[in-house]
């Protein structure tokens, strides 16, 4: 999280007007998340939430996401016994290695491609 006080972005943006553009752009991409949150929640099933909650963290780099089973239940809106049947699947389709407090994605593709597909 970053908070600027408003007269601080104004000083900032008179002595460059380029922050205002990315201001703008930062804006954009949190409201562009927010909405394939939304959208990812909609999703009947509760794998393919989970699918798409790994994927779209992915995009912060590719290291082990710190996350245990009920952390990632409650950013997917699934139970833990959802979480851990779904990461058991993943794991033995090879596209991810997990531990108690960490999942390591390694096949991003194709996580993605079942996060997106349609039933």
């Amino acid at each position: 999280m970053l908070h600027v006080p408003l007269d601080a972005l104004d000083r900032m943006a008179a002595k460059d007007p380029s922050v205002s553009h990315h201001v703008a752009q930062i804006l954009m991409m949190s409201v562009e998340t927010l909405l394939q949150v939304v959208y990812d929640l909609q999703k009947p099933q509760a794998d393919r939430r989970i699918a798409s909650v790994l994927q779209r963290t992915i995009r912060i780099g590719d290291v082990p996401l710190p996350l245990t089973q009920g952390e990632l239940g409650i950013m997917a809106n699934a139970s833990r016994k959802q979480v851990n049947a779904t990461l058991k699947q993943f794991k033995e389709a090879g596209w991810l290695t997990h531990t108690y407090r960490s999942i390591t994605i390694s096949d991003v593709n194709a996580l993605r491609g079942y996060a997106e597909a349609e039933e």
